[in-house]
């Protein structure tokens, strides 16, 4: 074979093997993100909210109307609507229902995104197998997928999938000489669906388009970032200027005052890489470690500066967003560090490939096991059926406390569904709020908390605080803290105090099934004996 033939065997092998790990990636990447939708009856955990903003659009002849049908609560409707628009003509042109595509699309879109992260990946490094490995180690950790994959991801993953695609061509964009205009309407369409997928998908596509900007060291850059920026205000301009007519400025400036800013907690994710959660071995966040280790001491600082950027402009979504960057560099620790070692070791490639495919079995089952647990966290039959005898017997007005033993506000199924499904509004659902109550959005959230402890006490404890409550018409209790692994520890799965104290106590049962009890409030049944 002549030295050409070798060159070029050289230069297609790489592309090669990164195109197979690509695959592979694909393959594992699709059958964990698919687990969870497929041991599931009813959609993951949230969704609540995005299901009543579909059929909202679908009443108002797809136009936004001023503010939400859920809870009740006149909340505006500002929420990017491209996800809604999605499920609405899918339901009004296939007759697909809300709840399959709720269900089903963040499965298709998460997986699709590692096509994504493979292009960022390869764009940055320009290394096709460290693309593979990038993507690999992507595809098998939890923190990837868990919570894009919940009813929420209809929006999630849609924002994650533009936000690559955006600072892909942010990027190229800003580091190729001369631009060509191709890219700037690449950047600027990519980053226009990111504005209209979902807000804090935005922020971090800025942030790290930003990165990617300063990093070109070229300020003829900017005036194409100028570009950029202004053909995304422009082509977003019907989404945005809709809801400051609806509803003026304020739910843009109340819901950035709900983010989470704590350097604690923002140095101990980055310092200890903890956004990977893997379920067993932390093989992937130990060789990151090493990755990150190698890349500063080459003075190779973008992919560290990314990782960084993500937890400075938000801190609540950094995590989703974060094991991108951490793969990459879990990809620098494997192929710059860890294989060159191996060389060094009398044992045969042999034995160190069944090494490599034993531990991508130990995450991948690590893995496996973490998707079929939020598999668990969804709204059970008897909920529903509850919620469905809230919606046909009582009065649109009532007010409801629904009250579930979980602490963890955010990850709780029945919460969320309630206002969607029994069409009434429920004083314990917080879903929303951030975008009228800004800065009292934490004070609100607390109160509730205090309340979700009375599950696990008496019928003392709603008495007690019955008179610094909210008024409220009846009480929606799952009989058993099922469905929602974030429930207070042992007691999860034994039946509630609250439900026993109050049976014991007489208060006036309106329905009940295997699962929940609903009962009127004490002032009620003085009026109605």
């Amino acid at each position: 074979m002549d030295s050409n033939a070798q060159n070029n065997l050289q230069q297609i092998r790489p592309n090669e093997s990164g195109k197979l790990l690509l695959i592979f990636a694909m393959l594992i990447g699709g059958w964990l993100r698919f687990t969870p939708v497929t041991n599931s009856p009813f959609p993951v955990n949230d969704g609540g909210l995005f299901y009543t903003l579909i059929d909202d659009l679908l009443k108002n002849g797809f136009a936004i109307p001023a503010t939400t049908s859920y809870n009740q609560s006149a909340l505006p409707f500002m929420y990017p609507p491209l996800g809604f628009y999605l499920a609405a003509a899918l339901k009004q042109f296939v007759n697909i229902p809300p709840l399959t595509t709720i269900a089903w699309i963040p499965p298709i879109i998460v997986t699709l995104s590692i096509l994504a992260v493979y292009k960022l990946t390869l764009t940055l490094t320009k290394n096709p197998v460290k693309a593979g490995v990038t993507v690999l180690c992507y595809a098998l950790v939890p923190a990837s997928s868990a919570w894009l994959l919940m009813g929420g991801g209809l929006t999630r993953t849609l924002g994650l999938l533009f936000l690559l695609l955006t600072v892909d061509s942010a990027y190229r964009l800003f580091h190729t000489k001369p631009s060509p205009n191709t890219l700037v309407l690449k950047t600027i369409l990519w980053g226009s669906l990111t504005v209209l997928s979902h807000p804090e998908m935005t922020i971090l596509a800025i942030g790290v388009s930003l990165l990617f900007l300063i990093a070109a060291r070229d300020y003829r850059n900017v005036f194409n970032a100028l570009k950029v920026g202004t053909g995304v205000i422009i082509l977003t301009s019907p989404w945005w200027v809709t809801v400051i007519r609806n509803n003026g400025l304020d739910p843009f400036t109340q819901a950035p005052k709900t983010g989470f800013y704590n350097l604690i907690w923002i140095i101990e994710q980055l310092s200890l890489f903890k956004m990977v959660t893997e379920a067993n071995l932390t093989i992937i966040s130990l060789v990151a470690i090493l990755g990150l280790a190698l890349s500063l001491a080459k003075k190779n600082f973008l992919i560290p500066l990314f990782l960084l950027m993500l937890y400075l402009v938000s801190p609540r979504n950094a995590n989703t967003i974060g094991i991108i960057p951490v793969s990459m560099l879990a990809a620098i620790g494997i192929l710059d560090f860890i294989v060159p070692a191996l060389k060094n070791f009398p044992v045969s490639s042999k034995a160190w490939r069944i090494l490599a495919g034993y531990l991508i079995l130990v995450v991948a089952l690590g893995s496996h096991g973490k998707m079929m647990e939020l598999s668990k966290t969804h709204l059970t039959t008897p909920n529903q059926d509850a919620m469905a005898w809230v919606r046909t017997n009582t009065h649109p007005n009532d007010r409801f406390w629904v009250i579930t033993g979980n602490s963890v506000l955010y990850i709780d199924p029945v919460l969320e569904w309630f206002p969607a499904l029994a069409e009434r509004t429920s004083i314990s659902t917080i879903q929303g709020r951030e975008w009228v109550h800004g800065e009292q959005f934490f004070d609100y959230a607390a109160n509730i908390q205090l309340v979700q402890n009375c599950y696990w006490q008496d019928a003392a404890c709603i008495e007690t605080k019955q008179t610094s409550l909210p008024p409220f018409d009846y009480l929606f209790l799952p009989k058993q803290c099922t469905g929602q692994p974030n429930c207070s520890g042992e007691l999860t799965m034994q039946t509630s105090p609250l439900y026993l104290s109050l049976v014991q106590a007489k208060y006036q049962t309106v329905y009940e099934n295997s699962g929940v009890a609903i009962f009127k409030t004490t002032k009620q049944k003085q009026q109605n004996p």
